[in-house]
């Protein structure tokens, strides 16, 4: 989370993964849920179903950008 916090969380990723808007919107959003999850106050965290509801709108999201576009 400190290279997330200094703007350096690209280092923390494979370096094979697939560099696309698709793929940087997920981790994007996925990095933003992991910092939420990590506040110290109980009530400033997501409840797991918020979690859950947060990682399949993430999923869809990635699926619907990552699809061929047909011309």
């Amino acid at each position: 989370m400190e290279k997330f916090s200094k703007g350096d969380a690209i280092l923390t990723l494979d370096p094979n993964l697939e560099v696309n808007d698709a793929t940087n919107l997920a981790i994007e959003k996925m990095y933003e849920l992991a910092l939420q999850c990590l506040a110290p106050k109980k009530r400033n965290r997501p409840s797991m179903r918020r979690c859950a509801e947060i990682l399949w709108s993430i999923r869809k999201d990635y699926r619907e950008l990552a699809q061929p576009t047909s011309s």
